[in-house]
């Protein structure tokens, strides 16, 4: 299994709806629970986020490969299949 880097904001709506998504996708997929995460929070790491590129959060990488970024206003749907992505890169 590979681990996948996640960046978020403490006060993103879309990445709590991102944790919420991730949650159900494990309760679904007991093997997603065994994907290792690296969860980066924006604000307390600038001198990380400064090596990736992206724009918007939440954004998972596999080493430095963009998987997912989400978008202002993204629906839930493409929020929880680009969720779903990530992890299904990580297995």
């Amino acid at each position: 299994m590979k681990k996948i880097t996640m960046f978020y904001l403490n006060e993103c709506p879309f990445c709590k709806k991102a944790f919420e998504f991730m949650d159900e996708l494990k309760a679904e997929n007991k093997d997603y629970e065994a994907v290792e995460i690296d969860m980066i929070e924006e604000e307390e790491h600038p001198e990380i986020i400064a090596n990736y590129d992206y724009h918007a959060v939440p954004c998972f990488f596999l080493g430095d490969e963009k998987l997912f970024e989400a978008y202002f206003m993204i629906p839930d749907a493409e929020l929880r299949e680009g969720v779903k992505k990530a992890l299904d890169a990580a297995m």
